[in-house]
């Protein structure tokens, strides 16, 4: 066995496998990601083959030893070193695939055309090696070569299905070699049918048929693991975006609890303390702000308790045959005061003729109202509200538009996310849960229906709501 150390000779060679940097393109793009599968593929390809490799040195050992004392000292040197110049190349190439990170797709490309080479060049290697032993042997069944050869199939077929192109390529070096050896002999001495050449051949083909076989077994069995890895990587990631969704939530409603709170404890404090005894406007000032945000609260813990029923499918909805014209007139007329407040008119424009659909009653009138309260709030004054029914293709619509301060565009994930309102200008200033509108969707799509707006900053927005028109 030839002596070296890859240690001494490693400094020299691992520059020239070191991946490329990582240049932004010409036309300034940045270089494509490297495929995570690929990757995985390489590097599992690479690290058996570093796992390997003492292995493999042992098989080249004892064989060499084998074909000098039977066959041909010289053959067994050249081979030797030959295999061995192999080895240092595949090394090498393996060793930059294991510790490189971060990278692009361009370079696993390379690197995978790297290890391919390197795996040809050590199959062709021990393939020449086979064919010398055999040729030196004669026309004779060649029970060495042959299982040189087998053995090295079927080791790829066990080791090297990770990546499939090297896996053909060492697949079909070795088939080669297989095939040659025998039919050169047949050719050679062109015996008759009785001759244990072409029994040899036969056997021969056979065996090559296993090998296939196991490596197209062991190749399906490392792609369905692979597919399983990527499905336990798929649900952690979703797991993990559930966790995350968790913690803002609780962080959110924490936050969302503690600030009516607050201003409750400060408000009763204050009076508990004595500290507007002589000034009675102050006193009923601050029974009026802990007022309002015990509404504020109770509020919130309402609109939390809807949504969990409406999420968890708990929600009891009471589905009857409803006039929606009917639903939009009790909401109007709910909300009608606080808009007299604000100065701001609201005007039914709604269909003359009845318009059914199979749905909870309450529950409309609740998405209707929350839709008028949100137009009320982000409204100017003096200023007018619509509502609108209408229908099309087989839904019940029904419209509220304002003509407020309008919501910018690409804000619908703020518009009916939870505890979120869209910065208009008026800022957070504007009361509420920051959930109405979240819960108004959850309960038209659990109706079958839709619901979205449409928006001009500036100049107002319109939101219509659809649930599916009753049978007649």
């Amino acid at each position: 066995m030839v002596d070296f150390s890859y240690h001494d000779i490693a400094p020299r060679l691992g520059s020239v496998f070191a991946p490329a940097r990582r240049d932004v393109r010409p036309n300034g793009h940045l270089p494509t990601p490297v495929n995570p599968r690929l990757e995985k593929r390489l590097k599992d390809f690479a690290h058996g083959g570093l796992c390997l490799l003492w292995k493999r040195q042992s098989m080249y050992v004892f064989v060499s030893l084998l074909a000098a004392i039977y066959v041909s000292p010289a053959l067994a040197l050249v081979s030797l070193l030959v295999c061995q110049t192999a080895e240092v190349f595949d090394f090498f190439v393996s060793r930059a695939v294991v510790n490189w990170r971060n990278g692009t797709q361009q370079e696993a490309l390379r690197f995978r055309h790297l290890l391919l080479l390197a795996s040809t060049l050590n199959a062709s290697a021990v393939s020449a090696f086979a064919i010398g032993f055999a040729l030196l042997e004669g026309p004779v069944p060649h029970q060495m070569p042959l299982f040189i050869l087998f053995a090295s199939g079927l080791f790829a077929a066990v080791n090297n299905h990770q990546v499939p192109r090297i896996l053909l390529a060492r697949l079909i070096v070795y088939g080669a070699a297989f095939l040659f050896i025998p039919i050169f002999d047949l050719w050679l001495v062109r015996p008759p049918l009785t001759s244990p050449l072409w029994l040899q051949f036969a056997t021969a083909i056979f065996v090559l048929y296993f090998v296939v076989e196991c490596a197209q077994i062991f190749l399906r069995l490392y792609r369905e693991n692979l597919d399983q890895l990527d499905t336990l990587r798929q649900e952690r990631d979703r797991a993990q975006a559930a966790y995350d969704v968790k913690s803002k939530f609780v962080s959110t409603v924490s936050h969302e609890l503690r600030t009516p709170l607050t201003s409750i404890s400060g408000s009763l404090e204050l009076l508990g303390n004595g500290v507007f005894k002589t000034q009675p406007d102050k006193a009923e000032q601050m029974l009026d702000i802990a007022r309002r945000n015990c509404r504020r609260l109770g509020a919130l813990i309402n609109d939390l308790l809807d949504l969990q029923k409406l999420e968890s499918d708990k929600a009891d909805f009471r589905i009857a045959r409803t006039d929606m014209n009917e639903v939009a007139e009790q909401a109007v007329q709910a909300i009608e005061s606080l808009a007299l407040k604000k100065d701001i008119t609201i005007t039914c424009d709604l269909s003359r003729t009845a318009l059914f659909a199979e749905v909870d009653e309450a529950r409309m009138g609740q998405v209707l109202t929350n839709l008028l309260s949100n137009a009320l709030k982000f409204s100017h004054s003096p200023s007018e509200i619509i509502v609108t029914s209408a229908v099309v293709d087989e839904f019940v619509c029904i419209s509220v538009q304002d003509h407020g301060v309008g919501i910018p565009d690409g804000s619908e994930e703020i518009v009916f996310g939870r505890f979120t309102q869209v910065d208009s200008g008026d800022g957070r200033s504007q009361e509420g849960t920051g959930l109405g509108l979240s819960i108004a969707k959850t309960i038209v799509e659990q109706h079958g229906g839709f619901i979205s707006y449409k928006s001009t900053p500036g100049a107002g927005t319109t939101f219509t709501m659809g649930v599916p028109l009753a049978d007649s």
